[in-house]
């Protein structure tokens, strides 16, 4: 086995969203561009390349989690919202929640479609963290 070791790789995407329930201003439709950070870890190098997982394929996964999001509207699925503008808007993308849109939630979700995509089976990889900047200031980590 070994020492756990872990790699990062980062992308940005964009998409607007609300937060029905807030009691502030995000409670009006915005949009934001979203960084996010992943790290995976594991205990067991692939025996031949001698990386954990490689660069390229960790992020090719996490661009097909972010791409549902991307220039998307990001919304409770309840939101009173969603039902006017799909009729509004004809072919809108809309990724919808079962809770508010938050990064918190926004990075759980990506945690755990980014976990589904590289189970490999032969070596355990584990998706430890996952943190999603709202702003440049702020941000989330599930």
């Amino acid at each position: 086995m070994g020492e756990p070791i872990s790699v990062e790789v980062e992308t940005t995407f964009d998409a607007a969203h609300r937060l029905m329930k807030h009691a502030g201003k995000c409670k009006h439709l915005h949009g934001h561009t979203y960084r996010v950070l992943v790290e995976v870890y594991g205990r067991q190098l692939d025996p031949e390349q001698h990386v954990l997982m490689d660069f390229a394929d960790l992020k090719a996964a996490l661009k097909l989690v972010v791409d549902h999001y991307d220039h998307a509207l990001l919304l409770n699925y309840q939101d009173p919202i969603l039902a006017p503008l799909r009729q509004a808007v004809p072919g809108l993308r809309v990724a919808t929640f079962e809770d508010q849109p938050t990064a918190e939630i926004i990075a759980r979700s990506i945690k755990f479609n980014l976990q589904r995509i590289i189970e490999t089976g032969k070596r355990e990889i584990i998706v430890r963290r996952v943190k999603v900047w709202e702003t440049p200031t702020v941000a989330a980590i599930a």
